[in-house]
């Protein structure tokens, strides 16, 4: 009634959806009449599982709809996506979860391809590189005593960013079993590691985040590297108040 998608094997993600490359079009194990391109669901379930699409039998589901929630102060309707049960015919089912994995293969490839190549970037780098990957994380709410009349609970921006630099090889150890160590078997192995930094970029949620506000802090986490100085806002580090620079304003 089913089979596992070749999509799903090793050597089958490098096609995934159709889309092969000079790189990657002769390792998929599926290929043939010379196609390269047998990956896919229409590929993979040439004919349709008069089971599985049957239109007499029943099933439940959930699946995500939106929601109304409100109008807004211009009396502008907006939704929220809500998780619903849903109940009809297998073939009803099987159509939106079709569509729904044709559009997931490429999309789960793509993320798992940037990642991989991110991994060996930052794995073979030299040691004058450093890599900084930055985005905007959830408000941070500020603690402070608040009240219905005299307060209103505030909340912070916060850009995080994570610098990697100084690559090396170290020696970890191994977990190994008793006859591995009696057998002289290594007892470490060598890995990659790096110096890491986490900053934390905050300011007024009053200040929409955009291009400046990430550009700033790029350029004061880059300063701060290189020249030992910010030149934008001020930073604490392990306590310490560091001062902001010349170029210090109001965003």
């Amino acid at each position: 009634r089913a089979r596992r998608l070749p999509c799903t094997t090793a050597r089958a993600r490098a096609v995934i959806a159709g889309t092969p490359s000079r790189w990657t079009s002769g390792l998929c194990s599926g290929r043939a009449d010379g196609n390269d391109t047998p990956c896919g669901w229409a590929r993979a379930f040439p004919k349709q599982c008069p089971i599985e699409y049957s239109e007499n039998e029943r099933m439940r589901w959930h699946a995500w709809e939106p929601r109304l929630r409100g109008t807004s102060k211009d009396g502008v309707p907006f939704n929220s996506d809500e998780l619903v049960p849903r109940d009809g015919a297998r073939a009803q089912f099987m159509g939106e979860f079709r569509a729904d994995v044709e559009a997931y293969l490429p999309q789960i490839w793509e993320v798992r391809h940037l990642r991989h190549a991110v991994r060996l970037f930052e794995e073979r780098k030299d040691q004058v590189t450093a890599t900084r990957h930055s985005d905007y994380a959830s408000q941070v709410p500020i603690v402070r005593a608040s009240t219905a009349t005299c307060a209103s609970k505030e909340s912070i921006n916060n850009c995080v960013s994570v610098i990697g630099f100084k690559p090396r090889n170290v020696e970890v150890p191994l977990r190994r079993q008793a006859h591995a160590a009696a057998e002289g078997e290594p007892s470490t192995r060598t890995a990659r590691r790096q110096t890491v930094l986490i900053a934390f970029g905050m300011f007024a949620n009053t200040y929409q985040p955009d291009a400046c506000s990430f550009d700033v802090q790029a350029a004061d986490l880059e300063s701060i590297l290189k020249a030992g100085v910010f030149i934008h806002g001020e930073w604490f580090f392990k306590g310490k108040w560091l001062q902001g620079g010349k170029l210090r304003a109001e965003l």
